[in-house]
């Protein structure tokens, strides 16, 4: 977790609520306001999940029941539209330290672009907070059936030696081997060096969403590394669990403030085959205030960001951060694929410019800027973007 000494706010609410502003300008709504448009459906044809019967095998693992309960209760499930939620989780304890969290949730949204909005935005938090070292260390255990074979040569190899588990962990190596290796991993026991890869088992499309994320984070210049030793419960997560890192100054060694991943299994399991979902927390030390005040803040939005094909997309998250960072809001839509239904959402946002990237506009590092009254476009570097942006009055102070 991060603590106080390491970042740049004087309390814990003062870094929560700057989280909470960069989440809000990538489209993330709190919990409570994200279902106001949404009808329940009631708590009976909504399907609850037992905690008891869950085997969880990371602490980040039990608060996900809450959010697919939730989702369930509001009728969401395979098909929906997709939905960006912050949460505030309860003050925790670990090793003798308070810790606070935020929750960060992509639901229903199937391709990488989840993770990478995700991993985007917490860059962007710890970047504000003065973390200049991180990294994200990155695993894949792919879907059901690859990861059920990952299992069960894990589980062979644990029961093989059996002799060199610890005395406490034997008993669950046939029922929960995952978890039995999560903790060999935090013991630093030289048998989890040894035990088998998941992302040896990852078929072709797996393949394919981990390299999708991956493109992602190196377009938009987070520093990434491959651990295959960042597991978590199969019947919580599938494709990609990462963990991000702080850089320890003085020994090189990573301290994770970080971790998530995707949780399509467990949101299948509640709200239908074929849902999806994922989901970052970050983890704060608690000291001097920790409430935080929420102060709604109207400022002005003007411009939409539309993009067209999957390099347009990939080269739209650097953008989305230099134009945050330059105080110029904007709408977006980043987890659509076509144009056609972000420009009916940008007819209906009214707003008053728009800013179009397509394949050709994303290889030469320009943007479009079309104004919507005259329907006038002309391209612009996109170094150039803010200021451009400013002469026309579009940031806010």
């Amino acid at each position: 977790m991060l603590r106080i000494s390491d970042i740049t706010y004087a309390n814990t609410a003062l870094f929560l609520e700057s989280a909470i502003d960069i989440a809000e300008y990538y489209g993330f709504k709190e919990t409570k306001d994200a279902f106001v448009s949404h009808k329940k459906v009631g708590g009976g044809n909504a399907k609850r999940i037992d905690v008891n019967k869950v085997l969880f095998a990371r602490r980040d693992e039990k608060p996900l029941i809450d959010i697919v309960h939730t989702c369930a209760d509001y009728g969401l499930g395979s098909g929906t539209k997709p939905l960006f939620l912050w949460k505030e989780g309860s003050l925790l304890r670990t090793g003798g330290a308070q810790y606070a969290t935020l929750e960060l949730h992509a639901v229903g949204v199937r391709a990488a672009i989840a993770e990478a909005i995700l991993l985007a935005v917490t860059d962007a938090i710890a970047a504000s907070a003065g973390i200049e070292r991180r990294v994200v260390c990155l695993n894949s255990i792919g879907t059901s059936e690859s990861s059920a074979r990952y299992t069960r040569d894990l589980t062979e190899y644990l029961r093989k030696h059996i002799a060199d588990v610890h005395p406490t962990l034997r008993s669950r190596v046939s029922k929960d081997p995952l978890g039995v290796l999560t903790r060999l991993v935090e013991r630093q026991d030289a048998i989890a060096e040894r035990a088998p890869v998941s992302m040896e088992y990852l078929n072709e499309e797996e393949r394919r969403h981990f390299w999708d994320l991956l493109e992602y984070l190196e377009v938009a210049n987070l520093y990434y590394e491959l651990n295959p030793r960042i597991l978590g419960s199969r019947e919580c997560w599938a494709h990609s669990l990462f963990d991000v890192c702080k850089i320890d100054a003085e020994n090189e060694t990573l301290v994770p403030f970080a971790r998530g991943g995707r949780y399509d299994t467990l949101a299948s399991t509640c709200l239908g085959a074929g849902s999806s979902a994922a989901t970052v927390t970050i983890m704060c030390e608690v000291h001097g205030r920790s409430e935080v005040k929420r102060v709604k803040k109207n400022k002005p939005h003007h411009i939409y960001f539309a993009h067209l094909g999957p390099e347009a997309k990939r080269r739209s998250i650097p953008v989305l951060e230099m134009l945050r960072n330059s105080n110029i809001n904007v709408y977006q839509s980043l987890a659509f694929d076509h144009i056609g239904e972000q420009m009916r959402l940008a007819k209906r946002l009214k707003v008053p410019y728009i800013l179009i990237m397509g394949h050709k506009e994303a290889t030469e590092g320009t943007v479009l800027v079309r104004d919507t009254l005259t329907n006038s476009q002309e391209p612009i570097v996109i170094d150039a973007l803010p200021g451009y942006l400013r002469r026309r009055r579009l940031a806010y102070a």
